[in-house]
């Protein structure tokens, strides 16, 4: 059945995992317990290895020393035999821990809900939209969704408007439609749409830019 199926032998695959799990926790902080009792391993296994080298002359020296540091291994040590031929810890990078915590990030955007109803919402949008009259770094991009002909899905459109004009911008600087199928629901034309709008943003903004990505749902 492993033939069939193009899966290589379960050791191998065991093996693997074993290593991906070791290689995980040279990235954990030096002080996590399970990284402390790891460079405890690592440390006792490259010591182990010179004593293997030269078993025969330690052998014959003193008996216990053999029994004593060749001892059955425990599972962290056996994780750490896994990977000792394949890395040295005094060349891994540096991991500073925490260095971009995320409860001290903020993000660069904001959101805002209208409170009001529609109508009102929307002579004060076009009062903001005066107050853009010739700034180019302001960009505004608007989506939105709508059902099509039954059984053919939802459409979702997208256009991108420049305020560099000392009017309200009538002619697009870049649009886009799509239909994201016929099992999308409405909640699904919405996410789309704001993913989409965020994409374009950050594949376009500069240094000072801002965009102001509206919804009406």
């Amino acid at each position: 059945m492993e033939v069939e199926l193009a899966l290589v032998p379960p050791i191998i695959r065991l093996n693997h995992s074993r290593r991906r799990y070791a290689f995980r926790i040279l990235k954990l902080s030096l002080k996590y317990p399970i990284r402390l009792e790891f460079k405890k391993s690592f440390q006792r296994s490259r010591y182990l290895e010179i004593i293997e080298s030269n078993i025969d002359s330690i052998y014959s020296l003193n008996t216990n020393l053999k029994r004593d540091y060749i001892a059955k291994m425990s599972q962290i040590e056996i994780i750490v035999n896994s990977i000792k031929e394949l890395i040295d810890p005094k060349d891994l990078e540096t991991i500073r821990h925490f260095y971009f915590a995320p409860w001290n990030r903020e993000v660069p955007y904001k959101i805002t809900i209208s409170r009001q109803p529609k109508e009102e919402t929307t002579i004060l949008h076009n009062i903001y939209l005066k107050t853009l009259y010739n700034n180019s770094s302001v960009l505004s991009i608007y989506i939105d969704g709508s059902q099509t002909k039954k059984g053919i899905g939802i459409g979702l459109g997208l256009v991108v408007y420049s305020h560099e004009t000392p009017y309200i911008p009538v002619v697009a600087k870049y649009r886009e439609s799509r239909n994201i199928g016929a099992s999308a629901i409405v909640y699904n034309r919405e996410l789309e749409g704001v993913t989409r709008a965020i994409k374009y943003a950050s594949s376009k903004a500069k240094r000072g830019e801002l965009f102001n990505i509206y919804t009406d749902n």
